[in-house]
């Protein structure tokens, strides 16, 4: 039998469960033990379902509906609250879930049983109703929360530093199913150690890095092991992802690094006035930063110096771009542009990386005049680092491979490759607003006919399904709606509705034909002919 609040719960025992996490639709629920087990009850609720419970997660229904009062003055149901009490005054990680034994001491042995019965449960009272539970395993950590990285310009300067909350951890920090060999589990979590903290520091100019990770104490691996769980190999893991990279062994290398004059790899393609804006980013510099400027450099990675820098920028695409794979150099294929902020500090000119991009050059065959000494600039990443993010940047790296595009008669346009949304809308905006002011006729012109869009493409280094698409901006703001926040589906202006329904009809073409080529991989050619029918009618 077990003994809870007083009360002795035995087999026959009418119980109401209280305080199930998993299955919260049968909090309140009565019925009979009808089976016991080590650390389980067995319960037959009323309505005839049996459910396994722990001891902690019952209570003798008579108890509770009779002799409240009683159970309150004597402190049974007093013990909650107490034990609620001492946790929220030491507020606790959300992400955090570590046993506290100074807690432990502070109250008897049976508050101490009980709290830990309630901590395996993920049951405490935070004040806040509406918490999301937490299903992370015990002894873990989000790796988003404790991940840092900083670029520092000078052995004083603190840098620009920046977290990665909203970044992809989970592309370092994994383990893999012992029986599922292509499945990851415990991604984004760092387990086994209280309060770890991981920052990488890099040479803000030549991004040479070092990375540190601490933590006030390791869990003990008999603890974890009744978890099955294990730590993480926190120092293997970043290398792991990053292998490719010449981590330094100490920081006073990285700081011996930005004692050394420095110049961007590449040949300068652009400089400009840096916002007043950027130049209050970079932390520590006063008023020295007064004066600053951005500049855009480009190289092709076939070369040891612009290996070097193309493998060290790899190493912030694994912490920013989801699912994003590293490049492989030499290859005289990869074109890399970088923009940095430069600053007069010191009588020197110090750097510090704002973004980049990577393009990767192919041959492709001109199908309008017949050419086959083409070739086609796809571009691959586009990073701009979070302190610098929503200044314009992005676009500024995309208008410098415009215009490497353009310097080259060989290339015939410029691609993505797999765009996020928020890159689209960006390129989206910056063509269009490229295209409203160097075309005589603005936007106006896409309008014309194929032949227009043609020679727009050719002259702009634009891609046909870009043109498409600015061909459709060019409809709605010929339409007359041009602000972003009215649904379109809303006006009634008959010049939209015959809009939507253009564009609809052209979406649903190019859903059949990307339908038509999943038919003819999986079923053969005979399909074709039924995608051609449909996307005919």
């Amino acid at each position: 039998s077990v003994i809870m609040a007083g009360n002795e719960l035995t087999t026959g025992s009418r119980v109401r469960l209280v305080g199930l996490t998993g299955r919260v639709e049968l909090n309140e629920k009565t019925g009979l033990i009808v089976g016991e087990s080590e650390d389980r009850l067995t319960v037959k609720l009323d309505e005839g379902t049996e459910i396994r419970v722990k001891p902690a997660n019952v209570l003798q229904a008579i108890a509770l509906e009779q002799d409240l009062p009683r159970e309150i003055e004597r402190g049974s149901l007093q013990l909650t609250k107490n034990i609620g009490n001492i946790k929220t005054s030491r507020p606790r990680s959300k992400h955090a879930r570590f046993a506290d034994e100074a807690i432990a001491e502070e109250i008897d042995e049976s508050q101490a049983k009980f709290m830990k019965v309630q901590e395996q449960d993920g049951l405490h009272e935070s004040g806040d109703e509406d918490e999301i539970e937490n299903d992370d395993p015990p002894f873990s950590t989000r790796a988003n929360e404790v991940v840092t990285i900083r670029l520092i310009r000078s052995r004083a300067d603190k840098g620009v530093s920046f977290d990665l909350k909203n970044g992809f951890t989970h592309q370092v920090f994994f383990q893999e199913n012992k029986l599922q060999t292509d499945e990851k589990i415990h991604e984004e979590l760092i387990i086994g150690y209280v309060k770890p903290r991981v920052e990488i520091i890099y040479a803000s100019g030549s991004l040479k890095p070092w990375f540190d990770f601490k933590f006030e104490s390791k869990v003990d691996i008999r603890q974890l092991r009744k978890e099955n769980l294990t730590h993480t190999n926190v120092i293997k893991s970043v290398e792991n992802a990053t292998k490719f990279c010449d981590y330094a062994r100490l920081l006073g290398a990285v700081h011996a690094e930005t004692d050394l004059p420095f110049e961007p790899v590449g040949e300068l393609v652009g400089e400009f006035p840096a916002p007043r804006t950027a130049e209050e980013l970079i932390e520590g510099t006063g008023n020295e930063a007064c004066g600053g400027r951005l500049v855009l450099h480009h190289f092709i990675a076939n070369t040891a110096d612009s290996v070097r820098l193309a493998l060290r920028l790899q190493t912030l695409v694994i912490w920013l771009i989801e699912c994003g794979g590293c490049i492989e150099v030499p290859d005289e294929n990869w074109h890399v542009i970088t923009l940095y902020h430069a600053a007069e500090v010191q009588n020197r000119t110090v750097y510090c990386l704002v973004g980049f991009v990577t393009a990767y050059r192919y041959w492709a065959y001109d199908k309008f005049e017949k050419q086959i000494d083409k070739c086609r600039l796809r571009l691959s990443q586009c990073v701009v680092l979070p302190p610098f993010q929503r200044k314009g940047h992005a676009s500024r790296l995309l208008r410098a491979v415009y215009h490497l595009a353009r310097g080259n008669e060989h290339i015939l346009d410029v691609t993505v490759e797999d765009p996020s949304p928020d890159f689209q809308a960006m390129r989206d905006v910056a063509d269009a607003c490229m295209l409203e002011a160097e075309l005589n006729g603005g936007l106006a012109e896409l309008l014309q006919g194929m032949a227009a869009l043609v020679n727009i493409g050719r002259r702009f280094k634009l891609c046909m399904r870009q043109l498409r698409r600015l061909a459709d901006v060019a409809e709605f703001h010929k339409a007359g709606l041009t602000d972003p926040t009215v649904d379109p589906e809303t006006c009634t202006l008959e010049a939209l509705i015959v809009l939507r329904r253009r564009i609809k009809k052209r979406l649903y073409h190019e859903c059949l034909i990307q339908q038509g080529r999943g038919l003819v991989e999986n079923h053969g050619h005979e399909q074709v002919n039924v995608v051609q029918q449909l996307s005919s009618n």
